[in-house]
């Protein structure tokens, strides 16, 4: 494909995910509106209807978001703008941020303890990447845990995202995953929010010169990696 037509794909993705994005809204600002009592009292079947409705309706508006970051990306229009980035502080944030976010049984850790694991990068960038992929990662286990690790070998930061699941894989975990492998999500899958999430996260990654590797998954541990060249400059 030529490099018009890649930008014309990216600007049709991008112009038909901003007309989604803004019914979207109205859908869950009236049902927050519903759920809050605003327009009156509510019977139990309501209250989870609605729950239910706004549950799916905020899942609907990350894809959205996430495909429009990718067009965005395909487009060259997220030049990064780096800056000196401390992985066990974003690390931290991220972690704090993640959590309230996840809905399943997931144990959270960091293992990252040098203190020379600078790296240079947009730190917004790498912080949405981390984001997405570790919910990504919880999304794949269903259950068990997550561990977000770093450190440095040779010139480089490496960055793992470990995932232990507490049951077997389910097979069609591993189909998303083998998906991805496969030069990212091949035609023939099915592109859900997880493997969304892992080809923005892949974006992110490689606008600030990483590259994000997925390792062949056993029957219970998922592996994500990508590394960043470190930096002596410390802010």
């Amino acid at each position: 494909m030529s490099k018009d037509s890649v930008l014309q794909t990216a600007h049709v993705v991008a112009s038909i995910a901003h007309d989604l994005r803004s019914p979207l809204n109205a859908v869950l600002g009236f049902s927050r509106v519903l759920l809050k009592g605003i327009d009156g009292p509510l019977s139990d079947q309501q209250t989870a209807d609605l729950e239910a409705i706004y549950s799916n309706g905020n899942e609907m508006l990350e894809m959205v978001n996430d495909l429009i970051d990718i067009a965005k990306a395909e487009a060259g229009c997220l030049a990064p703008s780096p800056t000196v980035v401390y992985l066990p502080s974003l690390f931290e944030k991220v972690l704090y941020l993640v959590r309230p976010v996840l809905e399943k049984e997931i144990d959270l850790a960091i293992d990252a303890t040098d203190t020379s694991l600078f790296v240079q990068a947009d730190v917004a960038q790498l912080q949405r990447a981390l984001e997405g992929l570790l919910v990504a990662a919880a999304h794949l286990v269903d259950a068990g845990s997550v561990t977000l690790t770093a450190k440095i070998e040779g010139e480089n930061a490496v960055v793992q995202i470990t995932s232990l699941a507490s049951e077997k894989l389910a097979s069609s975990r591993r189909a998303v995953l083998d998906a991805f492998r496969s030069s990212g999500m091949s035609p023939q899958s099915r592109l859900d929010a997880i493997g969304l999430k892992l080809l923005v996260g892949k974006q992110w990654i490689a606008l600030n010169g990483g590259a994000l590797h997925v390792d062949d998954p056993s029957e219970k541990r998922i592996t994500l990696t990508f590394s960043m060249p470190l930096t002596a400059l410390q802010p």
